[in-house]
């Protein structure tokens, strides 16, 4: 009888152990569901007890109970923190005429994750119809700190923390606090001064437990979109302010700015978008940059062009500029590429250093030009991008100065320039008006010359002793020094050391003796007799020291000048002609 061979039963699963994960993996494949952690809800409450305080709610606000509506929905809110508690607070806000606080709360509904977009959803429906409402003018407040810390706004329940959207706040002082939901907990409050358009971040600083506010830099915004789908404009727009409340800046709309400088809200023509209107608002309203967004399409068919332009208002030109093309391009594309565009363009922006140039001039009124770029007249004062430059500072009737300077950050540079007659072009200008042309219209309708009180009194003199109305002489500015005279001068200048040095020396050997005794008892055998030589050098040199000073120093000869003046009863001067 052969032997049955023995069963390997190491390696065996037990039979009701098998059993158990075949059931185990069944359930998981039937109901995936069941392995994913549990979501809030943002539509309905989760249980019947919020169900309730919902329903309360909503009795009371139709009613017009608004005490009994708030704490119904703060409560609700504080249950789960679900999106759904802000539109229930925000449909209180608005029954009670806070506008814009119902429209930030309709903000931040609509932006929460756990909010799915859709145009058949009742509650969304209403929410964006709030929002497409005017306005009111609102600062926004940033709030940083711990996950589920809920924020309130002058004693109203606003949200919880994170915020999907900043607080929209009115303008004005408000109280913002923030409570933990822990037994014993105290809430931190902090004041803020809420300015119209702009931002204010505030963080919760653990290690001293307090709230610390700033407020960000504001950038003055001007977007324009052409030739694009209708829903486009809303979604760049959003990307634009997300990118640059990403890198900690305040978007400021231009309407804003206009209307804080008392113009109306479009302005005039082309005035918002040139630097001449722009740059102006900017400063008025302490703003850092300029940014223009400009995203078009030729056709629905062409790609889409972005062009974005950072601008520094108090330098008064561009700081950096990215232009890209979107082929194929949509809404959504085009918001990527604005998100991804504009952080590395605000850096390089905030990157470059800035200096000041104060210029003057003599004399005044001078146009002042560094590299391509008109400032203005002098005394003037501008910043400018750090770096070499050239410096044209030029008037009429003066010689143009040309200078290399160095701008250096956040120091000052002065420069004082003198300018020089252009004598060149007076010569060849010729006999000029005084005043300039002066005339008045008489009553028979026939153009007569008007008086001018100052050329009067400055010719009356000459005129009262001139023969004639025209042919009195009168001295004119003085000529340049001949340039011999500064030639020969400067000469006998040079010359008089040469000449008291060599008679100083002679006058000093005159009497000496010149040829000593052979034997050291002898007496001298021949003297120097230098001093007439030495007397006439010494002489000489000192005449040709002042010869020669007289020759510089004495200032050129005044030129004639002949004065034609027409004299007016009443002691009045039509026209001052002069000529040289």
């Amino acid at each position: 009888m052969t032997p049955r061979p023995e069963r390997d039963t190491a390696n065996r699963i037990p039979l009701p152990l098998a059993l158990y994960l075949m059931a185990v993996a069944t359930w998981l494949l039937v109901s995936p569901a069941a392995a994913r952690p549990p979501q809030r809800s943002s539509r309905a409450p989760r249980n019947p007890a919020a169900d309730r305080l919902r329903h309360a709610g909503e009795q009371a606000l139709s009613t017009k109970d608004f005490a009994a509506a708030t704490t119904a929905f703060s409560t609700f809110y504080r249950g789960d923190k679900a999106p759904l508690g802000l539109y229930l607070l925000g449909t209180l806000a608005l029954a009670q005429g806070r506008v814009l606080d119902a429209q930030d709360l309709m903000r931040r509904y609509l932006a929460d994750p756990l909010v799915e977009p859709d145009e058949k959803n009742a509650e969304q429906d209403q929410a964006r119809g709030i929002l497409a409402r005017p306005r009111p003018p609102a600062g926004e407040v940033t709030v940083i700190g711990e996950r589920g810390t809920l924020v309130s706004l002058d004693d109203r329940l606003v949200g919880a923390l994170p915020l999907s959207r900043p607080l929209l706040c009115t303008p004005g002082t408000r109280r913002l606090a923030l409570m933990k939901e822990q037994r014993g907990a105290h809430p931190q409050q902090e004041e803020l001064d809420i300015v119209p358009g702009r931002s204010i971040e505030v963080t919760f600083d653990r290690k001293t437990s307090a709230l610390l506010s700033a407020e960000l830099a504001g950038v003055l915004l001007l977007e324009t979109y052409s030739g694009l789908p209708k829903d486009a404009p809303e979604r760049l727009g959003q990307a634009i302010d997300d990118a640059l409340k990403g890198e900690r800046l305040s978007p400021f709309p231009l309407a804003l700015a206009l209307s804080g400088c008392g113009l109306p809200p479009k302005g005039d023509g082309d005035c918002p978008r040139t630097p001449a209107c722009t740059y102006p608002l900017a400063r008025g309203s302490e703003l850092d940059y300029v940014l223009n967004a400009c995203v078009s399409r030729d056709a629905p068919d062409k790609p889409w062009q972005i062009h974005l332009t950072l601008d520094d208002p108090e330098v008064g030109a561009e700081a950096r500029s990215d232009t890209r093309t979107c082929a194929a391009c949509d809404a959504q594309k085009a918001a990527a590429i604005l998100r991804e565009a504009l952080p590395p363009l605000l850096i390089e922006a905030r990157k470059r250093q800035r200096g000041t140039l104060t210029v003057t001039s003599s004399p005044p009124g001078a146009e002042v030009r560094v590299g391509e770029r008109d400032l203005g007249p002098t005394p003037i004062s501008q910043t400018l991008w750090t770096g070499p430059a050239e410096l044209r500072v030029s008037l009429a009737g003066h010689v143009p100065k040309i200078l290399s300077i160095s701008i250096h950050a956040h120091k000052k540079a002065a420069v004082h320039v003198d300018l020089d007659r252009d004598r060149d072009r007076d010569a060849a200008a010729g006999p000029q008006t005084a005043a300039g042309p002066q005339t008045a219209t008489g009553p028979d309708g026939k153009v007569a010359a008007k008086p001018n009180a100052k050329v009067a009194a400055q010719v009356a003199a000459p005129a009262a002793q001139a023969v004639g109305p025209r042919g009195a002489q009168a001295l004119g500015p003085r000529a340049p020094r001949p340039r011999w005279r500064l030639i020969a001068g400067g000469s006998a200048l040079a010359a008089a050391p040469f000449f008291v040095g060599f008679g100083t020396s002679a006058l000093a050997a005159d009497g000496g003796c010149a040829a000593p005794a052979a034997t050291s008892g002898g007496t001298c055998r021949q003297f120097y007799s230098t001093g007439g030589i030495g007397g006439g050098l010494l002489g000489a040199g000192a005449a040709l020291l002042v010869g020669g000073a007289i020759l510089v120093a004495i200032p050129g000869p005044r030129t004639k000048a002949e004065v034609g003046a027409t004299v007016i009863p009443g002691g009045g001067a039509a026209t001052l002609g002069l000529s040289f």
